[in-house]
């Protein structure tokens, strides 16, 4: 496999196709800002999020796609907690930059999060539970967001919890440590040929989810995630002279490097 430093515009697709987030709850909100299309992390259950103030957790995201690899570290705190006139709500920053790159690379987000997001369906929008929105690009300046840019975020549960397989208990090796975890498992296939005139597209393409929770963790409790996507279509007949798309595999992979509660803001606002 081949090791490239892939740029920005490369980063945000591949987020969008393997996850982060992913995020990954993670860094997902400045590319979604930006205009990409993200989610946060399926199967992790907002409902018992640790919205502790002082919390962090900081996390390795790996893209991999035709032969390429991207990896990012993604840190996440919770660093205030405030009254608004929708309720109880907590500020949450994310920070992400690509291993190796310079502070300039790094994007950061700042939201003040209603603690009601807890009851957050899976086809809610995240923008409904964020009152105010602020992004910082590098060593740039703090520019506030509307927070009606996170639309298209949601939790992005493919099914429903219950068509998730659970292991309770599996041990889980990471960089900060070893922790018993429950596995969350799901498989999700998309099969169908589909009639376009005098050809067929024939779909073969699956989502695999596996995710790691400990409630030792704070914030999210993932301790890792690994999803992977199969994209393989064609038509019948070939059509001459348009080759088929063929078959194309990412692979993102989270990994948590480490956590505490003693987190501090460190993006002010204007």
């Amino acid at each position: 496999m081949t090791t490239k430093k892939p740029g920005r515009k490369w980063r945000t697709r591949t987020a969008s196709a393997a996850g982060l987030a992913a995020i990954l709850i993670v860094a997902a909100w400045p590319a979604a800002v930006l205009g990409g299309d993200s989610f946060l992390i399926p199967g992790v259950a907002l409902g018992r999020a640790d919205f502790t103030v002082g919390k962090w957790c900081r996390y390795m995201v790996v893209d991999e796609i035709m032969g390429l690899r991207d990896s990012t570290t993604v840190y996440m705190a919770v660093t205030g907690k405030t009254a608004t006139d929708d309720g109880e709500a907590y500020w949450l920053e994310l920070e992400s930059r690509p291993v190796g790159a310079p502070l300039t690379d790094g994007e950061s987000a700042k939201a003040l999060i209603l603690s009601k997001i807890k009851d957050l369906s899976p086809k809610d929008s995240l923008y409904r539970y964020v009152s105010e929105l602020y992004i910082k690009k590098g060593a740039g300046a703090v520019e506030a967001a509307d927070p009606a840019d996170l639309e298209r975020l949601t939790l992005a549960n493919p099914t429903s919890d219950s068509d998730w397989t659970l292991t309770r208990g599996e041990i889980v090796e990471t960089p900060h440590g070893q922790f018993a975890c429950d596995h969350k498992h799901l498989i999700v296939e998309d099969k169908r040929r589909i009639p376009m005139g005098s050809v067929t597209l024939v779909k073969n393409d699956s989502d695999i989810y596996d995710v790691w929770l400990c409630p030792e963790v704070p914030v999210f409790h993932l301790v890792r995630c690994v999803i992977e996507r199969v994209r393989d279509s064609r038509t019948e007949p070939t059509i001459p002279g348009i080759p088929d798309k063929g078959r194309e595999v990412t692979r993102t992979t989270i990994e948590l490097l480490g956590f505490g509660s003693d987190a501090s803001s460190t993006i002010n606002i204007p």
